[in-house]
């Protein structure tokens, strides 16, 4: 998986899009891609967003909801 998303990374670079990571596999905190996408003005953001939002506290928020 980390490959496959590295590649997305990379297509994103090309065309010119800003980047949003959810996935556990480090882009946004990768140096070589933290600069490639700073250089070309770009947003990467990101690296397991569940944690980064408290994945327990969103997930009971949820579930209340859904109940």
């Amino acid at each position: 998986m980390h490959k496959t998303l590295e590649k997305y990374a990379e297509i994103s670079m090309d065309i010119a899009s800003n980047f949003i990571n959810a996935t556990p596999t480090s882009i946004a905190t990768n140096e070589t891609f933290a600069k490639n996408f700073t250089n070309k003005k770009l947003i990467i953001v990101g690296d397991d967003l569940m944690s980064q939002f408290g994945g327990t506290a969103f997930h009971k928020g949820i579930m209340n909801l859904i109940h």
